[in-house]
């Protein structure tokens, strides 16, 4: 009885996908493995052989799977022993291998050489159990899950948009949007709404963004409803256009005759966001009922609906705050400078940092101080809640939310309202 210990390296090269002339940015890449194996000769004539491939580097682009563990065991059996004088001069023999690949539950023949080094091992293999486990991270999962939401809406409806802010969610699910279609331009429209009040750096961003990667954006402003008198502007020292963008928004689907409108909002941003399916339904006014939702059993989306209505659909529904920065550095992103670490003239209203802007009223016991300050989220200059940090990159800001004891929407001013603000909106109309 004879036991054989090895060790062994193997590099493997993905050369990318090309269709025609051109080549897919999310395919190819490298992977290096160790692989220790031992076998035992438990006769003369045959050796049971086992060995484990251990993943030390990868590097793979876009949706593709990973193999993260690969294990091999077989048995080897000398069927005559005058045939080991040829096997002998022969360092590499071609073998044969059923192999039951996990991977989309799909059975393939695999060919591959065994280098023989001792008389017990066969140039034939009897009998070989083989594996293989494909698995993919939790972020890859939930990518598939919301490139298949993107593409179910591409094809149910005739004329879908992407609400667009400048923030992180919707500028994951703009490049999600982009990777459902590639290589093709996302066919749909951008849609921002635009309050008046946004953040310099986001309006710069949102024109650089679509500007390099060919989309389209369509911009509708709360300032033109209000010089017409649709709305009617907030006034005093907590006056916001936040909750104006809800007639804005519904004119602009009713302008365009949008039939679904594709949201970043997640389940564990807001209570009433986690009351909604993905595939939200809206009546003919644009508003929301959250008793009268549709099962979405088995992710088999009902997207028929009555002339006049619309859906919303929210493909992130499952990730978490968490999930997004992990993603966005993952796919290396980019994202507006607001988001790190920066200085800024704030002042402090019942707990909550906002940012200094014309618009923007002080009471009698407030004044402005110059802070290290980011935003979390991104929305109208009059609610975004500012978060004290020294995060100065995509790693510091992980670390930072993972060590958050407050929620990411706890900094909204907007949610501090009521209890129940953000479903009030919601109801009416808002995103």
């Amino acid at each position: 009885m004879i036991f054989s210990p090895s060790l062994s390296l193997k590099f493997l090269k993905y050369w990318p996908d090309r269709v025609d002339d051109l080549q897919l940015d999310n395919s190819g890449g490298e992977r290096i493995n160790i692989i220790p194996a031992i076998g035992w000769n438990f006769s003369p004539m045959s050796a049971l052989y086992f060995q484990i491939g251990i993943p030390v580097f990868s590097r793979v682009e876009g949706i593709q799977l990973t193999p993260t563990f690969r294990s091999q065991i077989g048995i080897y059996h000398l069927f005559s022993r005058k045939n080991w004088s040829t096997l002998k001069k022969k360092s590499e023999q071609k073998l044969f291998d059923y192999s039951a690949d996990k991977l989309s539950g799909n059975y393939r023949v695999n060919h591959f050489y065994i280098f023989t080094s001792s008389k017990s091992i066969s140039n034939i293999l009897f009998n070989s159990l083989i594996m293989s486990d494909y698995s993919i991270t939790h972020l890859r999962e939930l990518e598939a899950e919301a490139i298949y939401v993107i593409r179910e809406v591409g094809a149910q409806f005739d004329k879908p948009t992407l609400l667009f802010s400048g923030g992180k969610d919707s500028i994951v699910m703009y490049h999600l949007a982009r990777k459902a279609f590639w290589p093709e331009i996302v066919p749909f429209p951008c849609l921002h709404i635009d309050t008046g009040h946004n953040f310099e750096e986001t309006l710069t961003f949102r024109d650089k963004l679509m500007e390099s990667t060919g989309g389209r954006v369509i911009v509708r402003y709360v300032q033109d409803n209000i010089d017409s008198g649709k709305v009617v502007e907030e006034t005093g020292v907590n006056a916001s256009r936040n909750v104006l963008q809800t007639a804005t928004l519904l004119d602009a689907i009713e302008e365009f005759k949008f039939d679904a409108a594709l949201g970043g909002g997640r389940r564990d941003e807001e209570k009433a966001r986690a009351k909604e399916r993905f595939f939200s339904h809206r009546d003919d006014f644009g508003q929301w009922d959250p008793k009268n939702q549709r099962p979405e059993l088995w992710n088999i989306f009902n997207g028929k609906k009555h002339m006049g209505e619309h859906f919303r659909v929210f493909p992130l529904s499952n990730w978490t705050e968490m999930d997004v920065w992990q993603y966005i550095y993952l796919e290396d992103i980019d994202i507006p400078d607001l988001y790190y670490t920066h200085k800024r003239e704030v002042f402090n209203r019942d707990g909550v940092w906002l940012a200094k802007a014309p618009f923007m009223q002080l009471k009698d016991d407030e004044s402005y101080e110059l802070k290290d300050v980011r935003c979390r989220t991104i929305g109208d200059i009059s609610c975004t809640g500012l978060t004290l940090s020294s995060a100065n990159s995509l790693e510091d800001i992980i670390q930072e939310v993972a060590a958050a004891r407050s929620t990411e929407r706890g900094g909204r001013y907007d949610d501090k309202r009521s209890e129940a603000a953000m479903e009030d909106r919601k109801k009416e109309g808002y995103f």
